[in-house]
C-alpha cells in the first residue's frame, strides 16, 4: 500500500472540493504530473476510480492512487499552506524530491 500523507489542512480542503458542485462522484487523485531525470512533478484532480487503482485513507480521506506510478507516488506529502504563500505543496521526500524547482 502506497505511504501518502495529507496535513490537516489540505484534508479539509480536498474535502470542501469534494462537497462542492464538482465533487459528486468523485474522489481525490494524487498524480504523477511528469517526470524527467530523477524527479517528479504531481498533481491534484477529482477523478472516479479505476482498475488500476488503489485507495488510500488519508485522514478520512479516500485517496486515489494510481498503481503503475506507484514507484513516484509512494511516500508522496501533500500540503496546503498558508505561509509563506497559500497554496499547495506536494513532495516526496522518498524520492529526494523537497519541491519544484
Amino acid at each position: 500500500m502506497a505511504d501518502v500523507t495529507f496535513n490537516k489542512l489540505a484534508v479539509r480542503k480536498m474535502q470542501e472540493a469534494l462537497d462542492g458542485p464538482n465533487g459528486e462522484g468523485k474522489m481525490v487523485r494524487v498524480m504523477v504530473d511528469h517526470v524527467h531525470g530523477d524527479h517528479a512533478h504531481y498533481g491534484l484532480v477529482l477523478s472516479t476510480r479505476t482498475g488500476h487503482d488503489e485507495v488510500v485513507d488519508v485522514g478520512g480521506l479516500e485517496v486515489l492512487v494510481d498503481k503503475r506510478q506507484m514507484d513516484w507516488l509512494d511516500g508522496v506529502e501533500v500540503k496546503y499552506l498558508l505561509y509563506p504563500q497559500e497554496g499547495w505543496k506536494i513532495t516526496n521526500p522518498k524520492r529526494n524530491n523537497h519541491g519544484d524547482h
